[in-house]
């Protein structure tokens, strides 16, 4: 995401890739990378709190609460309203966070 989210504040690459599809390849090619790795807990949690410092610092308290939803929205195609996706992200970060 923090790519994506870096890459959505160059407005001419913004308005020309689906920053959506670079989201989900980019976590694709990760998780086919770290496969076999054994990171840990303290790994995934400081990787957590990065991307989510980072990514608030860069877009800001407005920008974080609609831009990530927008390129996972853009990304998966569909019409759905950008605080459903929103409730799907919050879902996500819990479960990672009980997981941990």
């Amino acid at each position: 995401m923090l790519a994506s989210v870096i890459l959505f504040n160059n407005t001419w690459l913004e308005m020309r890739v689906n920053l959506g599809l670079i989201f989900f390849a980019l976590t694709a090619l990760i998780f086919i990378a770290l496969r076999g790795l054994r990171l840990g807990k303290k790994f995934a949690l400081l990787s957590l709190i990065f991307i989510s410092l980072t990514c608030w610092l860069i877009l800001g308290s407005d920008g974080i609460a609609i831009i990530p939803a927008a390129i996972i929205r853009e990304g998966l195609g569909l019409a759905l309203s950008l605080n459903y996706i929103n409730y799907i992200i919050y879902a996500f970060l819990i479960l990672g966070w009980i997981a941990l």
